[in-house]
């Protein structure tokens, strides 16, 4: 008897251990695994040059404000308020005076004025800061911002990840090393970076906005993106930004995971060289842009993901034209506009592309365009090569994106004006009347005034057609249902410090 209680004890003295808080009480996760398809380049927020950069940037750093997945601006950045003047060209940022840097330095003004001096001069940045004209140290918590002209979009600007403060000191001492062991204020503080394989950041417990409920989150590098979804279905992984829409009912399909889905600020478009060859001709610009079969591009190139493009900016931006001419896919009325064009037989162009799903929209085009008498060579080039071979114009046509930082139309200006010709301008399009017209809408005070310029730029690239807007992207993450806080940004910002497990 007194074995048989002895055994007793000692199995309920296991039984206590192995639960680890009690019996039958479960453990809540506390950390976060979530599956990315590219490795970051730098983690430097100056020098960071894509999506996957940008995304870790903004959980190691803050930005001076932050904006939500709607666009609006609040104070969830290192900037506790701020002031902006009457004639909207001085903004006046009051600095918390309680934040950290994860080396325990305090963050003051001069750190503040060090990372936008950096971001107005970098490659990466210093075109989506052009309206700036300096920055200026008022004292330790108070800096003002100088514009070259109004523009009230410039605070959505600085929430991107090149507006993240810097360690002013630890920049200078550690030089390129910054980039690889970044010293920022985010919510997440570096921990490890395994090349091609994974970065780990741990929760900061001296965040100004108070500890992050998520204790260590790793972005793990798993490029084929059905790998990915076993990777969830087993729990290896607890999120993935951007599946295949081929995998989407295999998400939804499952109880223990959920699917977000939500409008990029991205789309896709074809470029069509306005500077020489065949491309030049207005007439062969238009009769191509009624050719495209956009949705056959959306269902071949994403799975049926995507929502048409009619014009280079969405609906619900400052900006968008009162009308817009639709060029719905009409063969006939393309093969009669090639007719009154310098090639009404048609002729043989070259079409640039990357591999993926640009190269499955070159496709669709190319047969398409074989319908009107066009008869379209694609080359598939690797990205270097082909940034080299659009910038100089050797090309017909190519496949690319564009994306906006802010809810208005301005993001156009580098599109379309000729300043820009060889850097974003990669159609080479130069009329004098819209560079005139682009220029004023950056200094005109009201948003009423800027809405009607951009009605007589968009009636002009209405009939000029320098580019064709495909398709909108769709941005989605396919996650653990029981992580919550998860919503999808246009830019693809996912702020991890809201997020938390049930």
């Amino acid at each position: 008897m007194k074995k048989l209680f002895v055994l007793l004890l000692v199995m309920a003295l296991l039984i206590t251990g192995c639960s680890g808080s009690g019996a039958g009480e479960e453990v809540k996760k506390e950390n976060l695994i979530i599956g990315t398809p590219g490795d970051a380049m730098v983690l430097d927020p100056q020098e960071v040059g894509g999506g996957n950069s940008n995304r870790i940037v903004l959980n190691l750093f803050d930005p001076l404000v932050r904006t939500t997945p709607e666009g609006e601006v609040y104070n969830g950045g290192v900037a506790e308020s701020w002031d902006v003047s009457e004639d909207g060209m001085v903004y006046t940022f009051h600095i918390r005076e309680n934040v950290k840097f994860h080396n325990g330095d305090l963050l003051t003004s001069e750190d503040v004025v060090f990372s936008m001096n950096r971001a107005l001069v970098s490659p990466h940045s210093s075109e989506m800061y052009s309206s700036v004209e300096s920055v200026e140290k008022v004292d330790d918590y108070t800096v003002k911002l100088y514009l070259k002209y109004p523009y009230s979009s410039i605070l959505n600007l600085l929430a991107e990840a090149s507006g993240c403060i810097a360690n002013k000191k630890a920049v200078e001492e550690m030089g390129d090393e910054y980039g690889r062991k970044p010293i920022g204020t985010g919510p997440f503080k570096f921990s490890e970076w395994q090349p091609g394989s994974s970065i780990t950041a741990e929760a900061f417990p001296d965040y100004f906005l108070g500890e992050a409920a998520i204790k260590k989150v790793t972005w793990k590098v798993i490029a084929d993106k059905s790998t990915a979804v076993v990777a969830l279905e087993k729990g290896e992984i607890d999120a993935y930004l951007d599946i295949a829409s081929i995998d989407r009912q295999t998400i939804e399909k499952s109880e223990d995971l959920a699917f977000y889905e939500g409008p990029s600020s991205i789309y896709d478009y074809l470029g069509l060289n306005t500077e020489s060859g065949p491309m030049s001709d207005v007439k062969v610009r238009q009769a191509v842009a009624y050719a495209i079969d956009k949705e056959s591009i959306i269902l071949a190139a994403r799975d049926g993901v995507g929502q048409i493009a009619d014009c280079v900016v969405s609906e619900n931006m400052v900006g968008y034209p009162d009308s817009v001419k639709v060029y719905n896919y009409d063969v006939e009325k393309a093969k009669a506009i090639l007719k009154e064009s310098a090639y009404p037989d048609g002729f043989t162009c070259t079409l640039l592309t990357l591999e993926g799903h640009r190269s499955k929209t070159a496709q669709v085009v190319q047969a398409n365009l074989s319908e009107i008498g066009i008869e379209a060579e694609i080359k598939i080039l690797e990205w270097g090569t082909f940034v080299d071979t659009i910038s100089i114009g050797d090309f017909d046509m190519l496949t690319l994106a564009w994306g906006y930082s802010t809810p208005d139309a301005d993001g156009i200006y580098q599109l379309f004006h000729s300043d820009f010709i060889g850097t974003s301008n990669y159609s080479r399009y130069n009329n004098e009347a819209v560079n005139d017209l682009l220029d004023q809408q950056k200094i005109v005070a009201t948003v009423e005034d800027k809405e009607a310029i951009f009605n007589d730029v968009f009636a002009v690239l209405d009939e000029d057609v320098p580019i064709i807007p495909l398709y909108w992207w769709m941005n989605n993450v396919a996650c653990n249902s029981d992580l919550q806080g998860v919503k999808i940004h246009p830019l693809t910002m996912y702020y991890i410090y809201d997020y938390s497990w049930k």
